[in-house]
């Protein structure tokens, strides 16, 4: 029954985290270009999301792009982690439950207030930035990420937004 009910949690979650998306409200990742064959591929997700889900949204953009302007492949000219941090305070309650009772002109009762403090919740919502050059022709000289490849290994695996 216990596995049972994490594995509906961790569906739960997973169903929460940010989908491959353009970025938007929500989060999504983006490639920009940046003049020539360079481009920046930046990646913003949401606090149920996780660095793996970052590094394969910013890997399959690169290819993607790659793909779209005619490249074979793509060199990573440099990584940044883009993640933010932050805490949520949910404010505390109260609440007072009274009972009273009568005698004539004489009230007597009881009263109990119940106080829920404060919570504090710290999240992190990952990112990531890559700046990236398009590989055009084989050389063999030069270690590069090939994007059929890339888009073929992680375009399935990921949850695309919509679904």
């Amino acid at each position: 029954m216990r596995s049972i009910v994490f594995c509906l949690a961790l569906f739960g979650l997973v169903a929460c985290a940010t989908p491959y998306q353009e970025s938007g409200f929500t989060g999504g990742v983006t490639a920009a270009p940046l003049g020539g064959d360079t481009y920046r591929i930046s990646a913003r997700l949401n606090a149920y999301s996780d660095q793996t889900m970052v590094q394969d949204y910013l890997l399959l953009r690169a290819a993607e792009t790659a793909l779209a302007q005619g490249a074979i492949g793509f060199v990573i000219l440099d990584a940044r982690d883009n993640s933010r941090t932050g805490t949520y305070v949910a404010p505390g309650s109260s609440t007072t439950t009274a009972t009273v009772n009568t005698f004539g002109n004489t009230a007597y009762g009881t009263a109990n207030t119940t106080y829920t403090p404060a919570q504090a919740y710290n999240f992190v919502h990952p990112g990531g930035i890559l700046l990236i050059g398009l590989v055009r022709q084989h050389d063999p000289n030069l270690r590069y990420f090939n994007a059929q490849e890339i888009s073929t290994a992680i375009g399935p695996r990921v949850r695309r937004g919509g679904n």
